[in-house]
């Protein structure tokens, strides 16, 4: 089982990005007016805090892998990371990253998804 940011090209790629290998810096959307944002702000603003560090933790895959996987190489195939790698990466605590991913992943949400039975690229799953 991995998790993937929903649309990672459509909003956290830019022409810029993605000609830079290991990018230092992220495109992320300034819209605060959708009701995934309110909610979260309302809700759980420490989700906020984590999803960013995904997107970031993301960034520094290589270009050709970059898809949005919570994955140790980028791509759909790799080690998908735990609760705990991923508070390694990000700096925050995993009990809060637990909570976090399962919300993010909630039709609520829908920024996350969990996929529990991964294909090559090309066959179904987003690039």
């Amino acid at each position: 089982m991995a998790y993937q940011i929903i649309d990672w090209n459509r909003f956290y790629e830019n022409a810029k990005s993605r000609s830079i290998d290991n990018c230092s810096w992220s495109p992320i959307p300034t819209k605060q007016d959708g009701l995934s944002y309110r909610r979260i702000a309302k809700e759980f603003p420490q989700y906020y805090a984590v999803f960013v560090g995904l997107v970031l933790a993301c960034m520094k895959q290589r270009k050709e892998d970059r898809a949005g996987w919570l994955t140790d190489d980028g791509t759909a195939e790799g080690i998908a990371w735990t609760a705990s790698d991923i508070s390694a990466k990000i700096g925050i605590n995993e009990d809060v990253i637990e909570g976090a991913l399962p919300y993010l992943c909630s039709d609520r949400i829908k920024w996350l998804r969990e996929v529990k039975e991964r294909k090559p690229l090309g066959e179904g799953d987003e690039e």
